[in-house]
């Protein structure tokens, strides 16, 4: 076989193929695991924001009057006085 041949093998693209499905399956689920194993900010993260535990938060540990989720994915748990600004 030449090695234009050997190159476009339909086997040999198949075992390739697989490997990088596997790769990349594998690589999926590793950032999935790190994903749930980090801590949410209070109440808040990544892949369900609670803002009754948020608001709880700010209230009993920081002394804050209110608190809720913000964020683009409503990740971070905002701590505020009763005027809005930041406690």
């Amino acid at each position: 076989m030449t090695d234009k041949a050997n190159i476009l093998d339909p086997l040999k693209i198949i075992k390739k193929s697989s490997e990088f499905a596997m790769n990349f399956i594998s690589i999926f689920y590793i950032l999935l695991i790190c994903a749930f194993s980090v801590s949410a900010d209070y109440g808040c993260s990544y892949f369900g924001s609670n803002n009754a535990e948020c608001n709880g938060n700010c209230q009993k540990l920081f002394e804050c009057n209110w608190g809720r989720c913000e964020g683009t994915f409503h990740q971070y748990c905002a701590c505020k006085n009763k005027d809005n600004s930041e406690c």
